[in-house]
């Protein structure tokens, strides 16, 4: 059984049986078939649960959102809403920019949620579980503007006290 199949196979039968999956999870399963280009209309029916012509707008987004220059493992990390969403809109930085900050602010909610004060008392534990989730995430996080405002902030004066620290350190080398 091809690994699509599988995936679609986990989907239907959890959305039926014992595990209920939101529309959702299954909208994002059935997405992440559609971008990753395996199997026909039918069988991605039969894999994921999802109608026909849900599958065929699936299919007319990538397409159209492919042609904007937006990339398959955005499309797909991003989600099926966020890729509709994206197709409807007119402008992909324009919708980006208020999407993200909202985004963003979701996210942190959920964070702040789930880890309550953890996180700022243990940094290197939430480097490794991001670095866990992808290993290229913390270094992708340096070239967001987010990480140099907040450099720019208080993160100045930390590099500033690690380089006096390191010249201390050296200069009792020699």
């Amino acid at each position: 059984m091809p690994l699509n199949a599988a995936i679609g196979a986990a989907s239907k039968l959890n959305g039926r049986e014992k595990v209920t999956i939101t529309r959702a999870e299954k909208g994002n399963a059935a997405w992440k078939m559609v971008c990753e280009g395996s199997g026909s209309i039918a069988e991605l029916v039969k894999w994921s649960g999802v109608s026909k012509q849900q599958i065929s707008i699936m299919r007319g987004v990538l397409k159209r959102l492919r042609e904007r220059g937006i990339s398959t493992s955005q499309m797909i990390d991003q989600g099926w809403d966020w890729s509709r969403d994206t197709d409807k809109s007119k402008s992909t930085s324009e919708f980006t920019e208020n999407a993200a900050e909202a985004m963003a602010q979701d996210w942190a909610e959920r964070i702040g949620k789930a880890l309550g004060g953890k996180a700022v008392d243990n940094p290197g534990v939430v480097a490794r579980a991001l670095e866990i989730i992808s290993p290229a995430l913390p270094s992708r996080m340096i070239e967001s503007d987010a990480f140099w405002d907040a450099l720019n902030g208080a993160g100045r004066n930390l590099l500033e006290e690690f380089d006096l620290e390191e010249e201390d350190s050296l200069e009792g080398e020699f």
